[in-house]
């Protein structure tokens, strides 16, 4: 006798997933009663990996594992450059945005033309390694004016976004 078991594959399920499992951690409400029968609640929301921060350090990022995830979760490095970052440092090209995070450093850019960075030692130019929202970018410059953080990905991420250099990877 055939067993019916129910799958959930492509779009629906991953929008059952994100339903059931991302839902609750957005919004965070806790209640305690104290002895004298008062009911303490504490609420906290989060910031998403994809707003922008309040401060210099985020408290997620969604690079490393392409889902929205607090940073101390994440078991690889992942440096970010915030929005505060970038307007303190009155940054304008992607090369002043990464200028505080290390083993990344500027590569030839053929003249000021195009992003070139070398991460951990690997890199080139037009490497596939500069991407925009988690997405390989055509264009030769990342960073406009819009850009609210850089997240830099350091050591291996091919199983994510494909055949990359072990250096990592740059999220605009």
């Amino acid at each position: 006798m055939a067993m019916f078991t129910p799958s959930f594959s492509g779009l629906k399920g991953r929008a059952l997933f994100s339903l059931l499992f991302a839902a609750p951690m957005i919004h965070a409400t806790d209640s305690v009663t104290t002895k004298d029968g008062e009911t303490i609640t504490v609420t906290a929301d989060a910031n998403s990996a994809t707003e922008a921060t309040d401060g210099y350090q985020p408290l997620s990022t969604s690079t490393a594992t392409l889902t929205d995830m607090p940073m101390l979760d994440i078991p690889q490095v992942v440096n970010t450059v915030s929005d505060q970052v970038l307007e303190n440092q009155n940054a304008t090209t992607l090369d002043e945005a990464l200028y505080n995070v290390s083993n990344v450093v500027q590569t030839n850019t053929l003249g000021g033309t195009q992003d070139a960075f070398v991460r951990r030692g690997f890199g080139a130019n037009r490497d596939g390694s500069i991407m925009t929202n988690g997405l390989r970018t055509v264009l030769p410059r990342s960073f406009n004016a819009a850009t609210e953080r850089v997240e830099v990905l350091k050591g291996p991420a091919s199983t994510l976004y494909g055949i990359l250099d072990p250096g990592g990877l740059i999220n605009v």
